[in-house]
């Protein structure tokens, strides 16, 4: 009898096992809607970082509109809570072209003209052609306020990255819809 249950047991837990990893698949693979906070919220990451605080990784914004794709394989928000610095919103953008040369990216500023914080993480050359036309990508760190955060989630943001000081010079616009700011601002806890 103790065998049997023991049996019982370790199917219904196998069953339960299985349909959690199924129901976790597939949420996963789910499709998002980009109107919907809700939808955005689901397929945010939640990281907890040991004696910092946590992290929160919202998901790719390049997914919404095909037409970043062309030069931005990465546009994501991260909100960073930990108990020294306190809240802290960070968007990470990747540009992937192909060009003559680097755009160096050193200014970004919101549709209403204000100034952001800019940093280049990494610059990568990905490969050339004979045509002199390379592979290139960087990866940015543009600091967000809270200011920005709560001013875009009723209508959207609309950053310009620009590298006029260059003579490649290149301004391009990334439009990010409201619904993910209040999807990121959902994260943060009452206190």
């Amino acid at each position: 009898m103790k065998i049997f249950i023991q049996l019982v047991t370790f199917f219904i837990l196998g069953s339960v096992q299985t349909l959690a990893v199924a129901t976790e698949k597939g949420a996963a693979l789910s499709p998002i809607n980009w109107a919907s906070p809700k939808s955005i919220k689901e397929h945010m990451v939640y990281k907890l970082v040991s004696v910092k605080g946590e992290q929160t990784f919202a998901p790719n914004v390049v997914l919404s509109d095909p037409t970043l794709a062309e030069n931005f394989s990465e546009i994501y928000i991260v909100r960073s809570e930990n108990f020294e610095d306190g809240e802290f919103f960070a968007l990470f953008v990747t540009a992937s072209y192909t060009d003559s040369e680097w755009r160096n990216y050193n200014k970004a500023t919101t549709s209403k003209d204000d100034v952001l914080d800019i940093s280049t993480l990494k610059k990568t050359e990905l490969g050339c052609d004979n045509k002199n036309l390379c592979n290139y990508e960087e990866q940015l760190a543009i600091s967000l306020g809270f200011l920005e955060i709560v001013d875009s989630m009723s209508t959207h943001l609309e950053l310009i990255l620009d590298n006029t000081s260059s003579s490649n010079e290149r301004v391009d616009h990334i439009k990010i819809p409201g619904s993910y700011f209040l999807a990121i601002m959902r994260t943060i806890r009452a206190e």
